[in-house]
């Protein structure tokens, strides 16, 4: 991934890329980030939380998300909270172009690469 991006893991178990015993086929890691010659994406498992349950923003090259699902008393759960950033480097990518969508329990984030004239 070079100097471009790097992703900024908040916990020792992210840090293992500790998997989920209970995944079958597929990526073991909570996260992946890769990039082609247009824009550079990344994938953050984030299960339980909705769309408009997740906060992604950019801000000095870096991108930030949160999120936290609801608290359900009746099972005894008080949610979870997911959050992270990820460094780029604003000479070769526009974070004004930083999409965000969140589709089963996954945020994928996609951001273009700037056209070198």
């Amino acid at each position: 991934m070079g100097k471009e991006l790097r992703l900024f893991y908040p916990g020792e178990y992210t840090k293992l890329n500790y998997p989920n015993p209970f995944l079958r086929t597929g990526e073991l890691g909570a996260c992946r980030m890769d990039k082609s010659e247009k824009e550079c994406y990344m994938r953050v498992d984030v299960p339980g939380i909705a769309e408009e349950e997740i906060r992604v923003w950019s801000e000095s090259g870096f991108i930030y998300f949160y999120g936290k699902d609801t608290k359900l008393p009746h099972y005894n759960y008080d949610g979870r909270a997911f959050g992270g950033s990820i460094s780029f480097n604003p000479q070769s990518y526009d974070s004004d172009g930083l999409k965000a969508e969140v589709k089963n329990g996954v945020l994928w984030l996609s951001m273009p690469r700037i056209k070198e004239e």
